[in-house]
């Protein structure tokens, strides 16, 4: 039995369909004016320096967005629906903006991670209609939110949540990666392997001060493992200063997951990664020197550098 209710909804469906407007669009673009009236009101409040009222009204700006987009990714509108994800997440951006000068960091590590989540979904519904350069900048900026949630939860002491938002980060500048490369920009998903790998190694940092060394082993093994997928593309690139370098940081978190982070790399690996040799650590009770035949670095013990030197085999750095 058709209540009145359900008779208006046919009825008004009939007439949007009639007049060439979706109800999904019009849903749509009723959430839009009440999100610019929200994104108003967070203005005012910010300008008086209510910055807690601007923060939830700039959250509740970011929950129309989000209807509106899903709206539009009913209809199959995959384009708007990436375009109001995105502006979710930057009226998530905004809370977590105020949220950190009010010193309220775990509040605003939950709106990086809201905002986060809405540039993940912008690049799922571009991935849709195959727009991966666009898609892997969303999976950029998810990583990025998820960087900062991260260092709220760093500041509030919450250590192995930061470590997963770290992880999270991680995955989305692999995603990033993998969008680019299906475009043929080696260089640039290179580059996203390598931040993935940075992440794998701050979230392993961040587990071992939470006490937990065998996920901080882990993640050690995963960041050597982009920074060989790092430096693979690099040798595709002919880039080979690159592949040295990448090829070293793997050696170096491989030595991390099994040794603990006070790993020491040998001194001819160690060399790609510092800008000069005077930055290269020797273990405890070596000394360093550098070779007269090649400009290596070596370590050495004492009594065997005063000889290495004395014969003019090598030098005091």
């Amino acid at each position: 039995m058709r209540t009145k209710s359900n008779l208006l909804v046919i009825l008004t469906a009939s007439l949007l369909v009639a007049s060439g407007t979706s109800v999904f669009a019009q849903t749509a673009q009723e959430h839009l004016d009440e999100a610019q009236s929200l994104h108003q009101q967070a203005l005012d409040a910010e300008s008086t320096g209510d910055l807690e009222t601007s923060a939830q009204l700039h959250h509740d700006a970011a929950v129309h967005f989000d209807e509106a987009a899903m709206a539009y990714e009913s209809e199959g509108d995959y384009e708007n629906a990436a375009k109001y994800h995105h502006e979710a997440a930057d009226h998530h951006h905004q809370a977590a903006t105020h949220l950190d000068s009010l010193e309220q960091f775990a509040e605003a590590a939950e709106h990086h991670h809201e905002a986060a989540n809405h540039h993940d979904m912008a690049a799922m519904q571009l991935e849709q209609i195959e727009k991966f350069a666009e898609a892997a900048d969303h999976h950029h900026m998810a990583g990025m939110h998820h960087h900062m949630a991260a260092l709220g939860l760093e500041k509030a002491g919450m250590h192995e949540e930061a470590a997963n938002h770290h992880l999270e980060a991680a995955d989305h500048h692999d995603l990033a990666g993998k969008a680019l490369e299906q475009t043929g920009n080696a260089k640039i998903a290179a580059d996203h392997h390598h931040v993935s790998a940075e992440h794998h190694h701050l979230a392993a940092e961040q587990f071992e001060q939470a006490g937990l060394p065998e996920q901080a082993a882990e993640h050690h093994i995963m960041a050597s493992e982009h920074h060989k997928l790092a430096a693979m593309q690099f040798e595709e690139l002919g880039d080979t200063d690159n592949v040295k370098i990448h090829n070293a940081q793997s050696i170096l978190h491989k030595g991390m997951a099994k040794s603990g982070s006070d790993y020491i790399l040998p001194p001819l690996l160690q060399k790609y990664l510092v800008q000069s040799t005077s930055e290269i650590t020797c273990q405890e009770g070596l000394n360093l020197l550098i070779k007269t035949s090649n400009g290596n670095p070596i370590c050495v013990n004492p009594s065997t550098a005063d000889k290495l030197v004395e014969r003019g085999f090598a030098s005091y750095q």
